[in-house]
């Protein structure tokens, strides 16, 4: 027998508390750039003029909380685990066409939200982070250049719909919301994890796949769909252990060691250079990220204690809406938090450090608040609209089993005697 279905859903919540946490280490980590750069920077010469505690969460285990590229990485993980888990789950289910099938329309609803929500803002002229970084730059004697990138161009209502639809997820265009240069990637991988398991998922020596689809990938320089394919093969052995009846289960001290190894792996990555193996060049800080949150999400599956932790109610709170947080941070960067910025450094006269303080606050209320309300009013409605869209048009029809056919035959003749 497996798992009950409450400890199978208590796993699951770890996982959404894992993405509520990625997702708001993006956010985070964008504020930072915004305002203190060098913070995001080990090793720069500047972070001498900072405290010890804030060179310490740039450059120590506490690195993850600002740490975005590894929240994306540790996204294609999960995203690899969720998707192929219930196939491996139950393989005679209907879990992995419907999840292809669904697939596209549950990204592009939410997204092409974001998009027109930033084309509405750029619009009404409330983008401030051209002026805020021209402000920053002057004052501090300083570049901050990062907050020029976006929402340099003049909108269109035609643009925004054709980025909505296609150019994000086909083209890589992403100028509205540049967050969302993520969902081509995600949408690649997806399919991936759906091919992948849908041809080898029922083989008994699928591992031989793994290795081969995997140096292909490898090889080829498609560095972030091979982490959706290791978090396929963790949802795989994580599904074997469970059907056994005798799942794996580290203990508390190793859950919570290899979690701090985790981090240790990624605030002390390499930030440049590449390691090179049969002539082949790896980004070290991508290998290291990959390490991190392979190690990390094993963990969880296996650690009762550290599910327990991830599991969290403000955890999953943040896991139920990371989509929407994603998808609507920058914008509110851009607009609210620079705004805020200004007005207090020109206005009221405080410090930069002050002024970007409270505007991160204003920011990070703002930000959650509008992305709970995304998730109710739009991201939760395209699930379900996704799901039932699938049901009328895509499902197969289930052929009614015939009844057996019995064949009655008629009794034999009994010779007569004389």
């Amino acid at each position: 027998m497996g798992t009950s279905t409450a400890a199978s859903e208590g796993k699951l919540d770890a996982f959404e508390g894992i993405r509520g946490l990625a997702s708001l280490t993006v956010f985070l980590g964008h504020l930072v750039i915004a305002f203190w750069p060098v913070l995001y920077n080990p090793g720069h010469p500047l972070l001498v003029n900072y405290p010890r505690w804030a060179v310490w969460l740039a450059e120590g285990p506490t690195r993850v909380l600002i740490d975005g590229q590894y929240a994306v990485v540790l996204f294609f993980l999960l995203s690899g685990f969720v998707l192929s888990l219930g196939f491996f789950r139950n393989p005679a289910g209907d879990s992995l066409i419907s999840g292809a099938a669904r697939r596209y329309l549950r990204l592009m609803i939410p997204a092409a939200t974001s998009i027109l929500l930033a084309c509405f803002v750029m619009k009404q002229g409330w983008m401030f982070n051209q002026w805020a970084a021209a402000h920053m730059t002057v004052t501090l004697q300083m570049p901050h250049v990062w907050l020029t990138y976006f929402f340099n161009f003049e909108p269109t209502l035609l643009s925004a719909g054709r980025e909505a639809v296609y150019d994000q997820f086909f083209l890589g265009k992403c100028r509205y919301n540049s967050n969302l240069w993520t969902m081509s990637v995600e949408l690649a991988g997806s399919f991936l994890v759906y091919a992948f398991v849908a041809l080898f998922g029922r083989l008994r020596g699928r591992g031989v796949f793994y290795l081969c689809v995997g140096a292909v990938l490898i090889l080829t320089g498609r560095y972030f769909m091979v982490q959706f394919l290791l978090g396929v093969a963790i949802a795989d052995v994580f599904a074997i252990w469970e059907r056994a009846n005798r799942p794996i289960r580290i203990p508390a001290l190793v859950g919570f060691g290899t979690a701090y190894l985790a981090f240790y792996v990624v605030g002390n990555k390499p930030i440049q250079g590449n390691y090179t193996v049969l002539g082949a060049e790896f980004p070290k800080s991508l290998c290291c990220e990959t390490a991190s949150g392979l190690l990390l999400v094993f963990a969880t599956a296996f650690c009762p204690a550290l599910q327990w932790a991830f599991s969290r109610r403000p955890f999953v709170f943040l896991g139920r809406i990371s989509f929407t947080l994603y998808l609507v941070h920058l914008i509110a960067i851009c607009s609210l938090a620079c705004y805020v910025y200004l007005k207090l450094q020109v206005k009221a006269g405080m410090t930069h450090h002050q002024s970007a303080i409270v505007a991160s606050f204003a920011c990070i209320a703002t930000s959650t608040s509008a992305a709970w309300i995304l998730y109710r009013l739009v991201d939760r409605p395209s699930i379900i609209l996704a799901g039932g869209l699938y049901k009328r048009w895509f499902k197969p029809v289930q052929q009614p089993s015939e009844e057996p056919k019995i064949l009655v035959f008629p009794p034999p003749r009994i010779a007569k005697t004389a």
